[in-house]
């Protein structure tokens, strides 16, 4: 229901800048992602309790461990971006901009591979 209503949302946005004959371009694009993440949560498997907002524990604490990751690594390079910027006397704005759109991102792929399923944490041993 949330895809759907993101959908009509995306839809009424760029028939709003782009006219109505743009709908139709992205219109059915916008159907098939909603209709098919419908069918991937009716799926009895992770990815179906995630899109249905139903996780598990294990879930949930993959989840908490990937926020904090990418909040360590984003707090710690903005750290270094502000000093890096102010050393090289540079503006600050297009550290600014990529610390707030590629960077968390980035973090978050590096954190979806580092905790993923059968991953062994750091300090914990086989035996």
């Amino acid at each position: 229901m949330v895809m759907l209503v993101g959908g009509m949302a995306i839809a009424m946005a760029v028939a709003a800048t782009n006219g109505w004959t743009a709908l139709l371009a992205i219109g059915p694009i916008v159907l098939v992602i909603a209709f098919g993440s419908v069918r991937l949560a009716r799926r009895d498997d992770d990815l179906g309790a995630l899109l249905r907002g139903q996780p598990d524990e294990r879930q949930r604490t993959r989840r908490l461990r990937i926020q904090a990751f990418v909040g360590r690594v984003t707090a710690v390079t903005a750290a270094g971006a502000y000093v890096g910027a102010v050393t090289a006397r540079a503006a600050l704005w297009p550290f600014a901009v990529a610390l707030a759109l590629a960077l968390p991102c980035l973090a978050l792929v590096a954190g979806w591979i580092r905790y993923r399923e059968g991953a062994v944490e750091p300090g914990e041993g086989e035996g």
